[in-house]
């Protein structure tokens, strides 16, 4: 009965190579010069992968668990889990403010809690907000959507903030991100907001000294998923 045997244990290989192989990515790109091959601005890149910069180009990577924004230029890079491996290129570090893997690892919730409502209608009152999964270090929010829908954001802590957008993906950058910093929108330094989509609810809390507009997108970056 060797063969059965040999037979799972091929399968099981071929299971742990596509586990192995199926990596979350660990930067985005967050600017371009030049016209890398493979690089565009906001992708993102997974650990393993070599970049080739030709002369005069650059590249700003931004890496989502350590916090590291990397301005590369002139060579090759290797990108890691937490910063880049230089092979021939020249790398400039700085660390910024960011809770991206606490914002990538959040579950969010299906249904409001605690009398909380954010369905779409203008909620009354908010008596009780849940806890917030993560800070934003800017107060205009780079959204990952990837579809069509309808985007609510409101402030959870007080009355007041309430916004209600229909996304299309023309509106969207690269067909998957609405730039509240490009739309002249921003939040409330020190607030706690919930963001609804596609029947998800996302709390985070946005930075007392959060300032708006394009500030480094690694700081303000807010993945929401996929329509339904």
């Amino acid at each position: 009965m060797a063969f059965p045997r040999l037979v799972a244990f091929l399968v099981g290989m071929g299971v742990a190579a596509a586990s192995a192989g199926a990596q979350s990515p660990s930067a985005i790109v967050e600017e371009v010069i030049g016209n890398p091959p493979g690089i565009e601005f906001m992708d993102y890149v997974e650990p393993g992968r070599v970049i080739q910069l030709g002369p005069g180009e650059s590249i700003v990577l931004s890496y989502l668990n350590s916090c590291l924004r990397e301005t590369i230029r002139d060579g090759a890079v290797k990108v890691g889990l937490d910063h880049s491996e230089a092979l021939s290129a020249h790398i400039e570090r700085a660390r910024v403010d960011c809770e991206g893997g606490k914002m990538l690892g959040a579950a969010g919730q299906t249904s409001d809690s605690a009398s909380l409502i954010i369905r779409g209608e203008r909620p009354m009152t908010v008596l009780q907000a849940p806890d917030p999964e993560f800070t934003l270090y800017g107060s205009s929010p780079l959204i990952e959507l990837n579809g069509a829908g309808r985007l609510v954001i409101a402030r959870l802590d007080r009355d007041g903030e309430y916004f209600a957008l229909t996304i299309e993906p023309e509106r969207l950058l690269r067909g998957r991100f609405l730039d509240l910093a490009a739309e002249g929108k921003s939040l409330t330094p020190g607030g706690v907001y919930g963001a609804r989509w596609s029947g998800r609810l996302v709390v985070f809390r946005v930075d007392s000294n959060a300032q708006s507009g394009q500030t480094p997108i690694i700081g303000r970056l807010l993945r929401l998923g996929s329509a339904s």
